[in-house]
């Protein structure tokens, strides 16, 4: 996978794109189009998580962006978000040029939100960028939480700054339970 995007030129939700070659009557309309000076992304969203990805509306969004964009021989990503059966990478051949169909679920979204999120609070130089990075990841975590997709940090992995139960208890709790 491309690693350095370069900057970000454009983006656009719902694109109309020519459907020439696809099944579609009027045009080809992917959910989200990122155009970055290395490359373009696709992205493909379903509400949830459970069916709705299919082969053939990803070959018509990939038939429609070289109806657009195919002169220029820009590598495009696609990603394929919810609704996936399966997680696994796919590849996908669209006029003889090989893609690769990236699927994640909702979840997965999250946690590495969530991840991103705790790196940047480990953080101890003050900085105003910072900040305002944790505040709009607050609010897309908020935004994930309001639609039913939740990250619960389970005892055993939450972090503390000091034993919550002393070694003595432990001990006590070892006569009768198997810890």
């Amino acid at each position: 996978m491309l690693v350095n995007s370069g900057k970000l030129l454009s983006y656009e939700f719902w694109s109309h794109w020519d459907n020439t070659g696809t099944d579609n009557n009027t045009y080809v309309e992917p959910d989200l189009f990122i155009r970055f000076e290395e490359f373009d992304v696709i992205i493909e969203a379903k509400y949830g998580d459970y069916g709705g990805q299919y082969l053939k509306q990803w070959t018509q969004e990939l038939t429609a962006y070289d109806n657009e964009y195919g002169k220029e021989e820009k590598p495009v990503i696609f990603i394929a978000v919810g609704g996936n059966m399966s997680m696994d990478i796919e590849e996908i051949k669209v006029r003889s040029r090989k893609h690769l169909i990236f699927k994640c679920n909702w979840l997965s979204l999250l946690i590495a939100t969530n991840k991103y999120r705790s790196e940047l609070k480990r953080i101890s130089v003050p900085d105003m960028n910072i900040s305002a990075t944790l505040r709009l990841l607050d609010n897309i975590i908020l935004a994930f939480n309001i639609n039913g997709v939740y990250n619960i940090d389970w005892f055993n992995t939450m972090a503390t700054e000091k034993n919550i139960i002393n070694s003595s208890s432990i001990d006590n709790l070892k006569k009768y339970f198997t810890i």
